[in-house]
């Protein structure tokens, strides 16, 4: 494999054609992410085969791109290879966008996939009181509708958290520090929060079921940090990657 550095404006050239290629897809964010990858790593092979002979980065960029051939025709070669059942479940799939992928953009979908799973908790309970399965209930929907509205108020700041201890962990900087101790606090306590809140609406009592606070909070003083970290770092990746392949300007 040829390690030879590859010139900033030919890299982003070649990031142009693929996205060309690759952007107007009906298909799934995962297949789309592995098409670029593939692509561009097909671009970069060309590149290196090819620069041997070139009098010039310049030529050897023109060169590969002549052989990846004309994006959009690419993209019709590229669409026709997709599955069916992956061209479907495109439709449905939620795709973040880079406004998504900010604290406000996050509150708004958060919002929004609430009140949707409570719209339908609540329409399954009284189904099923309806049908008369299940204890009888003195305030039925009492459990669900504190734990949407409490638990935007607790996992909201927990993703907030999780993003930064996923900023620091990627940046190499989450140590032993006053920043990260705190982040680490509050992951503790944010998620065990959120499971006894969970944990309130499904037993659907009218107040706090206190015997399941031990062990959320048990849970929670392991994994909040390690799923804080984990799922940080899943998210700012993902923000990166969205971010610079948005950016990309693809019009001829």
């Amino acid at each position: 494999m040829n390690d030879t550095a590859i010139d900033s404006a030919v890299e982003l050239r070649f990031k142009v054609a693929v996205e060309r290629s690759v952007r107007s897809l009906a298909a799934t964010f995962a297949r789309k992410r592995l098409l670029r990858e593939e692509l561009l790593a097909h671009l970069h092979s060309v590149y290196h085969d090819v620069l041997a002979d070139s009098s010039s980065p310049e030529e050897a960029c023109q060169r590969a791109l002549a052989r990846f051939g004309n994006p959009r025709e690419l993209a019709g070669e590229l669409q026709a290879a997709v599955p069916r059942s992956d061209r479907l479940l495109s439709k449905v799939q939620w795709t973040p966008r880079p406004a998504d992928m900010t604290p406000w953009g996050m509150l708004r979908w958060m919002l929004v996939f609430t009140l949707g799973f409570n719209a339908i908790a609540v329409a399954i309970m009284a189904l099923l009181q309806w049908l008369e399965i299940g204890r009888a209930q003195s305030s039925p929907f009492l459990g669900l509708t504190v734990m949407a509205v409490c638990g935007i108020v607790v996992f909201y700041p927990f993703q907030l958290i999780s993003i930064r201890m996923g900023e620091l962990s990627l940046e190499r900087r989450l140590a032993w520090n006053r920043e990260s101790f705190r982040l680490l606090l509050a992951a503790s306590v944010c998620l065990p929060m959120w499971l006894t809140l969970i944990y309130w609406g499904l037993a659907g009592e009218p107040i706090i079921p206190w015997r399941g606070l031990g062990p959320a909070y048990a849970a929670g003083l392991v994994l909040g940090p390690l799923l804080a970290v984990v799922q940080g770092r899943h998210f700012v990746e993902n923000r990166r990657y969205i971010e610079q392949w948005a950016a990309l300007e693809i019009e001829d």
